[in-house]
């Protein structure tokens, strides 16, 4: 089977608990005889890049482990905030076309996410492991400025009076309608734990709460 994972950041320059999942992953598919291969964004890196339309993209290989790492020539200031991006379907579907997978596995759905549009215009079913919160709260972490657990987002009513301001009101309920619309776009959504599926499936969204 050839399997592409798909997430925000990687090795070498991002090595925390993601990161690690999708290598030993990885890692241990190829023993079991599959075909992996890595997508991420560079978000900090520049070098060795080809340019591609207004991307820049590079292959590498870590640790046996093949990458294809991409990211916008002028990155923007939403990147680590905006879930979908039309812009990055075109390189997307070029990837897809060169790379052709059997199954698409995001581990991180951040600058990465819009994958999970393309993949749907490929027919390549799709499996969204969410490894912390920050399809449902935009600072990542779903606690409060006092820091205590956030308790729901209202479909981000809560997060503009407590968090964001006013000022980024459109863009948070924005957000919530591109995340309620990702959880349809996808085949099978894994929590690796039982706190964190009660967090999604009970206080993301206020019809849920």
């Amino acid at each position: 089977m050839k399997i592409l994972f798909a997430l925000h950041q990687f090795f070498p320059h991002h090595y925390t608990g993601t990161e690690r999942l999708v290598l030993n992953l990885s890692k241990q598919l190829q023993k079991n005889g599959h075909q992996v291969t890595v997508l991420t964004y560079g978000i900090c890196e520049t070098d060795n890049y080809r340019s591609e339309d207004d991307f820049l993209i590079k292959e590498y290989t870590f640790e046996g482990v093949p990458v294809i790492s991409i990211r916008h020539v002028d990155i923007l200031g939403d990147v680590s905030f905006s879930i979908f991006d039309p812009r990055m379907e075109k390189i997307l579907h070029s990837i897809l076309q060169d790379n052709p997978v059997d199954i698409i596995h995001v581990c991180h759905p951040m600058r990465t996410g819009t994958i999970i549009e393309v993949a749907r215009k490929h027919k390549i079913p799709v499996v969204l492991t969410l490894t912390d919160f920050w399809l449902m709260c935009p600072r990542g972490i779903a606690s409060t400025p006092q820091g205590d657990l956030c308790e729901g987002s209202c479909d981000g009513d809560i997060c503009i009076t407590e968090c964001c301001g006013p000022a980024l009101a459109k863009k948070i309920h924005a957000r919530f309608v591109d995340a309620t619309s990702l959880f349809s776009k996808v085949n099978c959504v894994v929590f690796p734990t039982v706190f964190l599926k009660d967090m999604f499936s009970k206080k993301m969204f206020s019809g849920q709460s």
